[in-house]
């Protein structure tokens, strides 16, 4: 169920998704807030569940994790989910996995890797221990020195609260 936020928490929430390294002072003095006020408000919206983590996005291609896979299957074998599920959250190569409904499939995982080869070390373990467990697994590749647009969900999160904001304002609720 979504959470109403208040004015404060909103921007609060921007300003950490603009720049989460952004020190809670640093935040406190460009929304003229006090640090002790940013500081409540930041450990509420992550005692909420609102705020998941703060961290950086580094430049993958960079630090050398050249390819971006994303992989779509479908576990057939239901009573499997949880074995699989468990082997997701261990791998530290995945970086997002949900369950879902596209293509036949019912399970996409994003990973990185820094070359094709380490993809298919992945995909050879994920196949020898879930080959019975799953169908069909489809493949995307993206080489990580082509993004058009990095991952951001500020604008997004920011046009979203915009907008309920202003449906506050006309309904006065």
């Amino acid at each position: 169920m979504a959470r109403n936020l208040n004015t404060k928490e909103e921007h609060v929430l921007l300003a950490l998704l603009r720049t989460s390294n952004s020190s809670d002072r640093e935040i406190g003095q460009k929304l003229g807030l006090s640090q002790p006020t940013v500081t409540r408000i930041r450990n509420r919206l992550e005692r909420q569940g609102i705020i998941l983590q703060c961290s950086i996005l580094p430049s993958m291609s960079i630090i050398g994790l050249s390819i971006m896979i994303f992989t779509l299957v479908r576990i057939s074998n239901f009573e499997a989910r949880p074995k699989i599920f468990e082997w997701i959250k261990n791998n530290p190569k995945i970086v997002f996995a949900t369950e879902g409904e596209g293509l036949k499939e019912n399970l996409l995982m994003i990973s990185l890797h820094p070359g094709f080869n380490y993809y298919q070390q992945f995909l050879n373990d994920f196949r020898s221990k879930f080959d019975k467990d799953t169908n069909d697994i489809l493949t995307y590749v993206v080489s990580t020195n082509n993004i058009i647009k990095q991952f951001s969900f500020e604008t997004p999160i920011s046009e979203f609260l915009g907008s309920t904001l202003r449906k506050r304002i006309v309904t006065g609720k």
